[in-house]
Formats: C-alpha cells, structure tokens, sequence
C-alpha cells in the first residue's frame, strides 16, 4: 500500500504498488488456400478463436462462404480482391468453394 504517482507526459508510474493481471499473449496464424469448385475446408472448428480473416486474393474469381454444403448458389459471396473480418469469437468450421479452379485465399485466425 501506499501512493503512487503518474507522469502524463510518459505514463510511466513513478511509486507505489499496482495489481495488474498477466495473459497469455494471443496467437496469430495465417495461411494461403488454393480453393477449387468443390467444397474445401477453410479453417477446422476452434473455440479459442478470437478473430477471423478472410480475403480472396484472386483477380477474377469469386469465393463462396459457408459450412458444410456450401455451394456456389448458397455461400456468402466474396469478391475478388474483397476481405472479411470477422471480429468477435467464432468457433465454427468454415469451408469455401469458387466460382473457378485455382482461387487463391488468404486467411488469418487469432486465438
């Protein structure tokens, strides 16, 4: 116990005791997919999924969003060149399937 004292210019505690709490840093992971016209997993189920990213990387081709079953007809469409984030926790398997073959997707998980 006892006073402490803040610098606000450099927001550097100058006395004192402070109770902090220590956590364990998150953990980035990032791949590159080649995604065809069939179904292909993107990323497996994980409940310590924090944020996902998702980007089509192709010029031309269209990707396709979804779980299991995802088609052409009923995924969520993503553009070419387009990105999505999805910034809340989010456990489920995602898969993909394009508008053509060799679709090239960027995907960065945070957990």
């Amino acid at each position: 116990q006892g006073e402490f004292g803040v610098n606000k210019t450099s927001s550097v505690i100058t006395g004192g005791n402070v109770d902090a709490t220590i956590v364990q840093a998150d953990t980035l992971t990032n791949k590159a997919v080649s995604v065809d016209v069939t179904e292909l997993e993107l990323v497996a189920a994980d409940v310590n999924r924090k944020q996902l990213i998702i980007q089509n990387n192709h010029a031309t081709n269209i990707l396709y969003l979804g779980g299991v079953g995802v088609t052409t007809a009923n995924g969520l469409k993503l553009e070419p060149t387009a990105t999505l984030v999805i910034d809340f926790s989010c456990a489920a398997q995602w898969k993909g399937i394009a508008s053509a073959a060799a679709t090239d997707v960027r995907i960065i998980e945070v957990s």
